[in-house]
């Protein structure tokens, strides 16, 4: 057999996430470094919305959290939601270690029946079994509330 030496070879590093997340600290417990959509976004009805979201874990997870990903109405009620543990389930939240990142991708359906309008897109963390959030967290460690909004959608008419 022959062999050939290329010499040293450059392997990228997992960059960052295109979109960084300036408040994502859910309960000191994780925290969402980033995504890959750019906002404002335009969506059919009825089309599949990807999306790919990098998770850091802050603290050694004691429970299995859900992520969910809304996308609410003016009045808060979600229009289309997804709800699955990071990886559809194949890496669980109490797998994760300190420091480590996660990209947790998915894909939200936008069902046919939404209206065309504005809408937010909203991301979060839950137990299963109670139904209780995860706290978003600011720099002072204050609540600012449940869900990280990543930016406005506008639905349109297909």
């Amino acid at each position: 057999s022959t062999e050939l030496d290329l010499g040293p070879v450059d392997v990228a590093a997992l960059s960052g996430p295109p979109q960084p997340v300036k408040e994502g600290n859910l309960g000191d417990v994780v925290r969402l470094v980033g995504h890959d959509l750019m906002f404002p976004l335009e969506v059919t009805a009825g089309a599949t919305l990807p999306l790919t979201l990098t998770w850091e874990s802050l603290g050694e997870p004691d429970a299995d959290y859900t992520v969910f990903v809304h996308l609410t109405a003016a009045d808060g009620h979600p229009v289309a939601q997804l709800d699955s543990q990071p990886l559809q389930g194949a890496y669980p939240t109490s797998f994760w270690r300190v420091g480590e990142r996660v990209r947790d991708p998915s894909l939200l359906e936008i069902p046919s029946s939404v209206p065309h309008g504005d809408y937010d897109l909203r991301v979060g963390m839950y137990i299963l079994e109670t139904g209780e959030r995860l706290p978003l967290l600011g720099t002072e460690g204050q609540v600012l509330g449940d869900s990280i909004t990543l930016g406005r959608v506008t639905v349109t008419l297909p």
